[in-house]
């Protein structure tokens, strides 16, 4: 991955939300967008919907990506796709961030009914890890919380605990692993884990945490 292209991905997701002063959504909204938008074309009415906004508020929103050149209209009536350029963006994101967009239900070690998970590759986090500000960062979001975990030679731990101590480890259980497989996960990889009531909820918390988590100050994952 060229390091310009990762650049060109946070430049332009900071100039979306530097460009949306006093807009309702914030930069979850804009990536969970794309990673929607990239398995298929979707109309305003189900983006706000998976979004969890209304369709006002997902209206200026899609306005500020066609505006950057990331969306446009497709083929099939009332919806929009992704440009090259928000594929672009996409792909460089996913060289840090990979959302599973998969509701899961992990309940021994998260506190809530509906699981989603962003996986972080073992190099995307550069910073100091603050698990206390990712959490927050979900729960404005609209997630209940939100469970961070490192992997390590077969196993996970909270990495605000010891390591070695056997009530900070967690041993995934088969079903987790073929799905985190499909998604190239490696060990060394983190698991950001947020929990909700709704998938969405869950999804949006998952993200903006993953994101302050990758960003030098936590800077823009939420407004």
């Amino acid at each position: 991955m060229n390091i310009n292209t990762i650049d060109y991905s946070h430049k332009t997701l900071d100039a979306i939300i530097n460009d949306s002063f006093l807009a309702r959504f914030n930069l979850a909204h804009i990536i969970v967008s794309l990673y929607l938008l990239t398995k298929k074309p979707m109309g305003r009415y189900r983006l706000a919907k998976e979004l969890a906004l209304t369709e006002g508020i997902t209206r200026t929103l899609i306005t500020k990506l066609r505006k950057f050149h990331l969306v446009e209209p497709c083929k099939e009536k009332k919806k929009i796709q992704l440009t090259p350029a928000g594929k672009r963006v996409l792909y460089a994101l996913e060289h840090k961030m990979l959302l599973i967009d998969y509701p899961l239900s992990l309940g021994d070690i998260t506190i809530s009914d509906v699981d989603v998970i962003t996986i972080l590759r073992e190099n995307a986090i550069q910073y100091h890890v603050n698990v206390i500000k990712a959490r927050d960062a979900a729960v404005l979001q609209g997630a209940e919380g939100c469970t961070i975990l490192k992997s390590d030679l077969e196993r996970f731990y909270f990495p605000e605990s010891n390591k070695n101590d056997p009530n900070s480890i967690y041993y995934p259980n088969s079903d987790l692993l073929k799905i985190l497989k499909k998604y190239f996960f490696k060990w060394g990889d983190w698991l950001v884990i947020g929990s909700a009531k709704t998938e969405q909820y869950a999804r949006l918390g998952s993200v903006a945490a993953s994101w302050t988590l990758i960003s030098k100050n936590g800077e823009n994952n939420g407004k």
